[in-house]
């Protein structure tokens, strides 16, 4: 954001960039003049501010006499100068502005026109955000996606293409934008509510983004069209999940049904229903034979895909007493490990349906969880999970023994994690809007990213293991280099 270094000779263009822009205002066309509206005389002062910050009058001090064309401008210049005053820096505001309408060489009216088209390109990073690269060391910052409006609450990387990213949030909207490509991003248009769960097919090709309005949308990565709408459930998506090996999608609902459909041909497959509360999670085991769901009623439910049969329900003492949050399944898939509001982590026998318990003198005599789970991860080199809860801890947990490995202290909660490929790192994301990387054979954090200025929802990594994506309630997300924990 700095002026040109030698105004003297500088005399060309002067644009605006998304460097500048730090927050997104709409213009309401109710705040223009309509077309027969009295403009005034030729001669009526612009009201402005110089390079200072103070107040002028253009007509007084550049000694311009305005033409009609001008005299309209004059009225969108003040509404666009107190609307763009609000997330640029005044002073350089006043140097573009002034810059623009005392030294370009096509005319004022010709630089007033460019002006104006450059502050709605600025506009216009509402409907499409753009990534702005920045240059730092490895390890660090190396990215902000920024001009979403409203908050962000899940992000997806494509499990074949190591720079697409997906991010949707509470602007109705999501986005498909690169890492790295700041000029390039495809709005995915179409809900009505908040888009709160992306997932992309296991070969790449297909996108799947479930809204609060009980909507999935599928979207083909190749032609960025929409493939096909997906109706059915009676309340807003809470998850999506694709089957391991071909274009099924699977997804829970705020009504207490699961459903599933097959992409390719836009058809409803079955409807899992049993639950008595919200699906708040669920998934596909790897091998393709079997669904398992939790929910907000305590229980998790598992099925057959093919019939629609619940083949077991695991619920009451010794289970959890609170609805569910996360769950994950081992990559056998024999094992499904539950978290629950109730700060209880469990491991369930996916063919019996019988629960596995932590050891419990273990659990008695080291530091367990003592609030709400909110996310869980398997590592995929070694047999230990990961749980991050409110209660401001994230636990290593060996399965093999069923013991806690280490606890890593946070300063807030832990809202969610991410194994880093298949090394020994976790990251996590907090409440404080922090990212931390934390060795789990130590319980060392190895690196704490900051920027995110609200609590952050989601993070993703991308196929090649190079970068690492967080999106967070304050509409940004950002993207941190993270080849060296490989």
């Amino acid at each position: 954001m700095n002026a040109p270094a030698n105004d003297e000779e500088d005399h060309g263009e002067v644009f605006l960039d998304e460097t500048d822009a730090l927050q997104v205002i709409t213009i309401d066309d109710q705040d223009l003049p309509e077309a027969d509206e009295e403009l005034g005389s030729d001669g009526e002062a612009i009201d402005i501010r110089d390079a200072d910050g103070e107040q002028r009058s253009d007509g007084e001090s550049m000694g311009i006499e305005f033409s009609p064309f001008l005299h309209f401008y004059s009225h969108c210049c003040r509404k666009l100068y107190e609307d763009i005053s609000l997330f640029l820096d005044a002073k350089v505001v006043g140097e573009k502005l002034c810059c623009v309408m005392g030294m370009h060489d096509g005319g004022l009216e010709d630089a007033v026109r460019r002006w104006s088209n450059e502050l709605l390109a600025l506009q216009s990073y509402q409907l499409c955000p753009s990534f702005t690269p920045c240059y730092s060391k490895p390890g660090t910052l190396c990215g902000i996606l920024v001009g979403v409006v409203g908050e962000l609450y899940t992000v997806a990387c494509s499990p074949t293409d190591g720079t697409l990213v997906a991010t949707g949030g509470g602007d109705d909207k999501g986005f498909l934008w690169r890492i790295g490509e700041g000029d390039w991003a495809f709005q995915l248009q179409g809900h009505e509510n908040s888009v709160c769960s992306l997932a992309f097919s296991t070969d790449g090709q297909l996108l799947a983004s479930g809204s609060l309005d009980g909507i999935v949308q599928i979207w083909d990565i190749n032609s960025r069209n929409l493939k096909c709408t997906l109706e059915g459930p009676g309340g807003g998506i809470e998850w999506v999940r694709w089957h391991p090996r071909g274009h099924l999608v699977l997804a829970g609902s705020e009504d207490s049904t699961v459903w599933m459909w097959n992409a390719d041909k836009s058809s409803f497959l079955n409807m899992f229903s049993g639950h008595g509360s919200s699906v708040t999670c669920g998934d596909f085991t790897p091998d393709g034979k079997t669904i398992c769901t939790g929910s907000d009623d305590t229980t998790l439910r598992i099925w057959n895909p093919r019939s629609g049969e619940n083949i077991h329900v695991v619920r009451g003492h010794p289970y959890h007493t609170d609805g569910l949050t996360c769950l994950t399944i081992t990559s056998d898939s024999t094992l499904a490990l539950t978290g629950s509001k109730d700060s209880s982590v469990h491991i369930v026998n996916i063919t019996t349906g019988k629960i596995v318990e932590f050891h419990p003198q273990v659990v008695s005599s080291l530091t367990a969880h003592s609030d709400s789970i909110e996310c869980v991860g398997l590592a995929k080199s070694s047999p230990w999970a990961a749980t991050g809860g409110m209660d401001q801890k994230l636990i290593v947990w060996d399965l093999q023994h069923s013991l806690p490995r280490c606890t890593c202290e946070h300063e807030e909660g832990v809202a969610c994690l991410s194994w880093l490929g298949s090394s020994k790192y976790v990251a996590t994301g907090g409440v404080d809007g922090k990212v931390r990387v934390w060795d789990s054979l130590s319980g060392d954090c190895v690196r704490i990213y900051s920027g995110h200025s609200d609590a952050i929802q989601s993070l993703a990594v991308s196929a090649n293991g190079e970068f690492l994506v967080s999106v967070s309630i304050d509409g940004t997300a950002r993207v941190f280099e993270i080849a060296e924990f490989e």
